[in-house]
């Protein structure tokens, strides 16, 4: 029931301390997805999984509760697969894995919402209200985000010419060289930077994934 906005849902799911917010923006796109089912995608929970070992962890969970499991892998997890280590600097300490069972799970498909987690209709009647009366509670002033790169120009230019030489050496013969731009002791509201980031550029794996008080928008 209800047409929810993408604000609607953002800020109802706030409340919680993990969600993943799945959005393909088709209405947008010049071509659909004839392998995608779903419009947008939001579940919310409280309780994430423990790892010892993420992989094998993952594949036990699943065994036991083949149900919805949302969440990420990270880049680092190689490390488990492989005899690889990273010397890269890790300025975010966010997890290398992170997993959790939605408490409720929120589907659009053909444009009809679809809600899964509640017992009962009036249940589910409830929490359409409150997703349709949510609101921005954080009234803190947006100051401008100065971005800053941790690599230099200089700096910049030699890796690449290292990379050619490598390339032309035949040690590799494709690279993605990437960098990192960041900024510090700012304060930004993730709903708000991810709504207008999203109306720049709607792309079609557009996301938001909080797990406690680290954001990732894409």
């Amino acid at each position: 029931k209800g047409n929810f906005s993408l604000q609607n849902l953002l800020l109802w799911a706030e409340q919680f301390p993990f969600y993943s917010f799945l959005n393909s923006n088709k209405e947008k796109q010049q071509f659909s997805d004839e392998y995608g089912k779903y419009e947008l995608l939001l579940a919310v929970g409280n309780d994430t999984l423990k790892f010892n070992t993420v992989f094998s962890d993952i594949e036990k969970e699943l065994n036991k509760n083949n149900n919805w499991l949302f969440g990420y892998f990270g880049y680092d997890l190689k490390n488990q697969l492989e005899k690889l280590s990273s010397e890269n600097k890790d300025t975010q300490k966010a997890d290398e894995a992170f997993f959790f069972h939605p408490e409720y799970v929120i589907e659009k498909i053909e444009s009809c919402f679809y809600i899964t987690g509640c017992k009962d209709e009036k249940e589910a009647e409830a929490l359409c209200a409150k997703i349709l009366s949510a609101e921005n509670t954080k009234t803190q002033q947006q100051d401008p985000v100065e971005i800053q790169h941790a690599v230099t120009r200089d700096e910049y230019i030699s890796n690449v010419r290292s990379i050619q030489e490598r390339i032309v050496r035949g040690d590799i013969y494709e690279m993605n060289y990437c960098i990192e731009f960041f900024s510090e002791n700012c304060s930004i509201d993730p709903v708000t930077t991810y709504l207008n980031l999203n109306t720049l550029s709607p792309m079609p794996f557009s996301a938001v994934v909080k797990n406690k008080q680290h954001y990732t928008l894409c």
